[in-house]
């Protein structure tokens, strides 16, 4: 699971020693990251979302961020496979770059936050107009079915009462 990964890397880390690498088959994240920790000249790069309100959680992940920050590893050989998936990476970063400013183009400039809030607002209010306009629409047409039913039966009885009407003429 998440949870055994994250506490077996946490204890890979508090617990690194540069001669040697520790267990890395005790979970599958750190069996993932075991080239990373016994390769030594390869990079990795760590994102860690921190919870507002939830200062426990953001501090452990702080401090398993330190603790990664601080492992060193030997320095082996330059593996070109991961040289160019680096710069697999690196171009593909300024490509996406390139596609947001082309975008920011063609919507006329940056937008400022005080802008984006405007338009959300404005959004949100016509998706709002238009759930009020279907709940109008599909109560209109409850009262119509109903109304509708109403008229059936008073046509029926109508027809009822004629067939009637005609019986005792005759």
């Amino acid at each position: 699971s998440a949870f055994r990964s994250a506490f077996a890397l946490r204890e890979l880390s508090t617990n690194w020693h540069q001669d040697r690498v520790g267990d890395v088959h005790s979970s599958v994240l750190t069996h993932l990251l075991r080239d990373l920790f016994a390769g030594g000249n390869v990079m990795g790069c760590v994102m860690m979302c921190v919870r507002q309100f939830q200062h426990a959680v953001s501090r452990a992940a702080l401090d398993l961020l330190a603790c990664l920050g601080a492992m060193s590893t030997n320095p082996v050989t330059l593996d070109q496979r991961l040289a160019g998936y680096a710069r697999a990476q690196r171009a593909e970063l300024l490509q996406c770059r390139e596609a947001l400013a082309m975008a920011q183009q063609a919507t006329g400039g940056n937008q400022g936050p005080e802008d984006g809030l405007v338009e959300l607002r404005s959004l949100e209010k016509r998706l709002l107009d238009e759930e009020m306009a279907r709940v109008k629409a599909v109560d209109q047409a409850r009262q119509a079915s109903a109304s509708l039913e109403g008229m059936k039966e008073k046509y029926k009885h109508a027809v009822t009462k004629q067939a009637e009407t005609q019986k005792q003429m005759i």
